[in-house]
């Protein structure tokens, strides 16, 4: 039996294929395209690039999110 592998393809590259994209020789198409390489795959990084890309998406966030705070407080403390 041969092992099953998955692969992420762009949806621009399955759309530019000329078909109907719902019916079961579709699909057999597109396995035979990746099977053979004809589909390129799109680049998913190793866990720990994701991980420090959220965390440099967080660091500059936060000043935003410290400042957003500080008028919160401010207009509360103002109220009262």
């Amino acid at each position: 039996m041969i092992p099953a592998t998955s692969t992420l393809a762009h949806p621009r590259d399955i759309k530019a294929i000329q078909s109907k994209k719902m019916d079961k020789k579709f699909a057999k198409w597109i396995a035979d395209l990746s099977k053979y390489g004809l589909i390129a795959g799109s680049f998913i990084p190793p866990l720990v690039i994701q991980q420090l890309h959220n965390l440099k998406r967080y660091h500059f966030k936060l000043p935003n999110f410290m400042s957003s705070e500080n008028d919160l407080f401010q207009t509360y403390n103002l109220a009262m």
